[in-house]
């Protein structure tokens, strides 16, 4: 594995462009929040249309936007190329909205990057009985080989929803509290993969 130090832009807005320095050429797909292109022969791509919400700040649903996008990116790259397969990846990132964003360095590789299969969200009580009163959810990632992964924390890239923050408001890291009486949907999302629950 080792690391190298490509020039990367992520141009904000309704549309996201990338450009980059070798050496990721025409060989190589690149994947940003779902959507693959092929890079151009100069290194450089276009994928269309990246959404990224920004529905709350760093405290999580239910606080004011920060013109920063909610979910964590990141960039991933295949090359298949003379009965080989190599792979690259980004840190994750978040992308600020009208900002061009640089991705400093990639990660090169011979094994793909570690992504969730699926999450599991639970919560350690399915039903709150007062106002105001907190229950923690956990959040576990199934990997491609079957490992699970505890991912509840933000620093592990998981961000979480509330489909009703007047009923349910959840922290940063996974802590969900009763607002008033009614059911909210709660989400948990990491590198693309989602789990919800009622609450």
């Amino acid at each position: 594995m080792r690391r190298l130090w490509p020039f990367i832009a992520i141009l904000l807005g309704f549309c996201s462009t990338v450009t980059m320095a070798q050496p990721l050429d025409d060989t190589w797909r690149v994947t940003v929040a779902g959507q693959t292109v092929q890079v151009n022969p100069d290194g450089s791509f276009f994928i269309p249309n990246i959404t990224v919400p920004d529905l709350f700040g760093p405290s999580g649903p239910g606080s004011p936007p920060d013109f920063l996008s909610d979910d964590f990116l990141r960039l991933v790259g295949v090359r298949e190329f003379g009965g080989t397969t190599r792979y690259c990846f980004s840190e994750h990132f978040q992308i600020r909205t009208g900002q061009t964003f640089q991705v400093e360095s990639l990660t090169f590789t011979d094994v793909p990057p570690r992504l969730p299969r699926f999450l599991r969200l639970t919560i350690d009580s399915p039903v709150v009985n007062r106002l105001n009163t907190s229950v923690q959810a956990t959040t576990t990632a199934v990997m491609p080989d079957g490992s699970v992964e505890d991912v509840t924390p933000r620093t592990s890239w998981t961000v979480y929803r509330t489909s009703s923050p007047s009923i349910a408001m959840v922290g940063p890291n996974g802590l969900i509290t009763a607002v008033s009486a009614g059911t909210a949907f709660i989400t948990a999302i990491n590198e693309g993969a989602t789990s919800l629950i009622a609450f």
